[in-house]
């Protein structure tokens, strides 16, 4: 007699994707590019648009085809082809938490996060709900601790492009960094002898 609930094929399919590290390792180099998905076409063809606003047809190469699912608006990254403009080779998706230490790292810019389509056209919310403006000193120094190891992860893999890059961002946050505001319960003999 056979045991019940002892799995089989089915049970052990998903093992490999649950193991995978959730550190970021993928990055561009000069071959590749990231790229936004814009709309499935069918089988392994996508409509994806490049950092330069640029729309391509992107091929899903064989290895990911059945594995890895694509939906509008998710960030790839794509090998550019030399011997045929206009079309790309897709590489890697990124999941969700990858595409913000993305744009932490400045890799990405914000703006290309905001979800669009071919039909659709652009949004005005951001993906992420990234803010230009800190309400306290607590949320300006975590933003500027994370770009801060962005620039010490270029200048350790000696990419100084993006560590200046990263550099100019933390100089533009110093800027932003929020004052401390007058209490509630002054009078105004204690703010005009200030």
């Amino acid at each position: 007699m056979a045991k019940k609930n002892q799995g089989g094929k089915k049970k052990k399919r998903g093992k490999k994707q649950q193991d995978e590290s959730k550190k970021l390792d993928i990055l561009k180099d000069d071959e590749t590019e990231y790229a936004k998905v814009l709309e499935r076409k069918g089988g392994p063809y996508l409509s994806v648009r490049l950092l330069s606003g640029e729309t391509v047809m992107g091929i899903i190469r064989g290895k990911m085809r059945r594995r890895v699912w694509m939906a509008i608006n998710d960030i790839i990254l794509v090998g550019i082809r030399e011997f045929q403009e206009g079309k790309v080779d897709v590489l890697h998706k990124y999941p969700e938490e990858h595409v913000r230490q993305l744009v932490e790292m400045g890799e990405i810019p914000d703006y290309f996060t905001v979800g669009e389509g071919i039909n659709s056209g652009i949004k005005d919310d951001n993906l992420f709900g990234e803010k230009t403006e800190f309400e306290n000193e607590e949320e300006w120094e975590k933003k500027y601790n994370k770009t801060k190891e962005a620039w010490e992860l270029y200048l350790m893999r000696g990419n100084t492009k993006k560590a200046t890059e990263m550099k100019q961002k933390m100089e533009k946050l110093i800027t932003k960094k929020p004052k401390t505001g007058i209490p509630n319960k002054m009078t105004e003999e204690e703010i005009d002898a200030i």
